[in-house]
């Protein structure tokens, strides 16, 4: 599980405050570890298997998630991309 506190310790190890409407993309690599049973007493919205997180700075970028909604189901698949601005990138 991934605490606050670990939450906090990352952020504080890549020197970053969050801001207003940031989201934290967290890589807990729990697709290749573990089930899960997410969303099944208290509903949630959560994104699994993302790849290359790994790849991406600790800042600097935005991301953006198309979901494709699928009629009848409990879950659809979504399209992630990362957009890195390059005015961002300079002043980060």
């Amino acid at each position: 599980m991934v605490t606050a506190a670990a939450v906090q310790a990352e952020l504080a190890r890549i020197h970053h405050t969050l801001k207003p409407l940031e989201i934290v993309v967290i890589n807990t690599r729990a697709s290749s570890r573990c089930g899960h049973k997410a969303g099944r007493d208290i509903g949630c919205c959560h994104i699994e298997k993302l790849n290359n997180l790994e790849a991406l700075p600790g800042d600097g970028f935005f991301i953006s998630c198309f979901a494709h909604k699928i009629r009848g189901a409990s879950a659809g698949w979504t399209r992630a991309v990362a957009i890195f601005d390059d005015a961002l990138m300079a002043a980060g």
